[in-house]
């Protein structure tokens, strides 16, 4: 056959070139110390995972302790990705040399059991004092657990769901060196101080099960990152955005992340009398996705506390007729 014009095999490799995948790329890569990701470096035989290798370049690869801990690895768990299966029988382990004083970690995972007691999704140092581990848990059920290494804390007021994958953050170090924050899809679950600073040694380094005994996770994990320092909230936002997009999932919503300029507050008119009720948050937005609680009192999930909120931004808000009843409906006036 005629050799292909010139022109003909410049736009094939062009049309090649631009359907071909786009690499994969963390938006923010200073101070990362593990990037895992169940579509890359993963040696599987038989559908079970013999190995997984980190991608940050820092070379850490964890492995199963034993054959009988090995995790399967099932495709298509979200967004067309795969995803590392633990079933309470299977984990991961790790010898890192990062000693950790401050650190960032998020995880695109779910849990697919319906009821948790301490089933850890992954477990970075060695118990023994507060502030000597890195852990995620649940417990009674499907409430947000974390073990310092010393120190349970436990949110009851909040859960995270069964079934559905999320994207969780923890920020260790933030702000304070005994901080710990935990948000759920950029929303904060948990906050909490341990009694000393973070100091957490990674040689131990496991994914799927706390430090030792068996307090396994049920469910698929399909990327952990890791930072060693606390990302501030425009990169933790950034992250976050990445792996949401990567997995497929409806942009987050959350009443508290808008972007604001200043303190505000907002009025709901209750009744016709013009009497009405503030809810007011202490909102920081200087930067997207930026988001304080500071454990303001609970209202319905929103935390609003109106002694945080200076008089003098107050701004009343015209709701064009819409009358907020003590019972909870919303009736739209004449």
């Amino acid at each position: 056959p005629a050799p292909m014009p010139p022109i003909h095999l410049a736009m094939l490799l062009l049309a090649l070139a631009l359907s071909a995948p786009a690499p994969v790329q963390l938006p923010v890569t200073d101070g990362l110390d593990c990037w895992l990701r169940a579509d890359a470096g993963v040696t599987e035989t038989a559908g079970v995972v013999e190995q997984w290798a980190d991608q940050s370049g820092n070379g850490l690869v964890i492995t199963p302790p034993a054959t009988n801990r090995r995790p399967s690895m099932p495709p298509g768990v979200t967004g067309g990705l795969p995803g590392i299966t633990f079933d309470r029988s299977h984990q991961l382990d790790g010898d890192s040399t990062e000693a950790y004083s401050a650190a960032t970690v998020f995880a695109l995972a779910r849990y697919t059991v319906a009821n948790s007691n301490n089933d850890y999704l992954y477990a970075i140092g060695n118990s023994g004092s507060s502030g000597s581990q890195f852990t995620l848990s649940r417990r009674n059920g499907n409430v947000p657990y974390h073990f310092d290494g010393s120190v349970q804390n436990i949110e009851n007021d909040e859960t995270i769901p069964t079934g559905e994958v999320q994207v969780f953050t923890q920020v260790y170090g933030g702000g304070a060196p005994e901080r710990h924050e935990l948000l759920r899809n950029n929303f904060e679950l948990m906050d909490t101080t341990a009694n000393s600073p973070y100091s957490v040694d990674a040689s131990r380094f496991v994914i799927g099960n706390w430090s030792s005994g068996s307090v396994r996770f049920v469910g698929d994990l399909v990327e952990f990152v890791v930072f060693d320092r606390a990302l501030d909230a425009d990169e933790r936002f950034q992250v976050e955005e990445y792996l949401r997009q990567r997995a497929g999932l409806p942009e987050f919503f959350n009443p508290l992340t808008e972007r604001m300029t200043d303190w505000q507050v907002v009025q709901y008119e209750v009744g016709a009398g013009g009497a009405f009720h503030q809810f007011a948050g202490q909102l920081k937005a200087n930067t997207l996705g930026e988001q304080h609680r500071d454990r303001l009192a609970q209202h319905r999930g929103l935390r609003f506390d109106p002694a945080n909120t200076p008089a003098q931004n107050g701004q009343a808000i015209d709701h064009g007729g819409v009358a907020v009843g003590a019972d909870e409906r919303v009736g739209v006036g004449d």
